[in-house]
């Protein structure tokens, strides 16, 4: 039986040798293809399984695995931001998402909500690392107060104040402490300011479980950045701002308030962009 036409049928015995070879190589590299992608598959199957039970260790270590056979999969990249993010590693969550990135020509939908969520997340642990802090303070400062040593309690509850500026409580004893040292006009200041922060707080714990429910949503993240700058933390108002613009650029209550804000700043060229950006003439 005759395999191969007489113009390719090798005419020497080296040249069958050759043939052969290259055909054996051939099916050496699709047998490793196919062996890669038969337990890069496994393996990340066995992640997103891990991932249902919440057990995000037990997912990166499956999830890892699979990237030493398929290390240009991109839903395993983006996984993985998902999966160190949930861990608190934010330089390794933005490094998988950048990869992800490269390895898709459009960046999907799911890639932005995942940059999103992990803005969101690095904000939150910074704000949580401030709340620490000022709980240890406000602790000591009730201790001081305790103790009758008002003045010292003044300055531990400003320096609460400066990191949680929104902390009720705090204006709440600093008040408290002001009136027993006879400073009575700046006890009132912080009385009220304790009051009014009541609903401040109310109000963000009530945006952030919306932004939660819906973390594409601009209309949100401008509230909470509003609210921000209301409050004079521009810092944190601007992050949410960026956010707003990230997910549409063209939102006009962001732009208008940005562009009172530059305003106010000396900026008019900066102020005049957003201006005409936020629908005026």
């Amino acid at each position: 039986m005759k395999l191969l036409p007489e113009t390719f049928r090798p005419r020497n015995r080296w040249a069958r040798f050759a043939l052969a070879g290259a055909f054996l190589f051939l099916i050496g590299m699709a047998g490793r293809f196919l062996y890669a992608e038969w337990f890069g598959a496994r393996a990340f199957r066995r992640a997103e399984e891990a991932l249902q039970s919440y057990h995000y260790e037990e997912a990166q270590h499956h999830l890892e695995s699979s990237l030493t056979y398929r290390p240009r999969h991109q839903q395993t990249h983006l996984l993985l931001a998902r999966v160190c993010r949930q861990l608190g590693d934010f330089e390794r969550a933005e490094k998988y998402l950048d990869r992800a990135a490269d390895l898709q020509q459009d960046p999907s939908e799911e890639l932005r909500l995942e940059r999103l969520r992990l803005r969101a997340a690095r904000g939150e642990a910074e704000q949580v690392r401030a709340a620490r802090t000022a709980t240890t303070l406000y602790e000591q400062g009730l201790l001081e107060m305790e103790e009758g040593h008002d003045q010292n309690a003044v300055e531990t509850f400003g320096q609460v104040l400066t990191l949680d500026p929104l902390r009720a409580l705090a204006h709440r004893k600093l008040s408290e402490c002001l009136r027993r040292l006879g400073k009575h006009a700046e006890a009132d200041e912080h009385a009220a300011r304790s009051k009014e922060l009541e609903g401040v707080s109310q109000r963000l714990e009530a945006l952030a479980a919306e932004r939660d429910r819906s973390p594409a949503n601009p209309a949100v993240y401008h509230q909470i950045g509003e609210l921000w700058y209301k409050q004079g933390k521009v810092a944190a108002a601007m992050k949410n701002f960026r956010t707003v613009l990230d997910l549409d650029p063209n939102f006009a209550p962001t732009h208008r308030l940005l562009a009172e804000f530059y305003l106010k700043s000396g900026k008019p060229e900066q102020a005049s962009q957003h201006w005409r950006r936020g629908g005026n003439p």
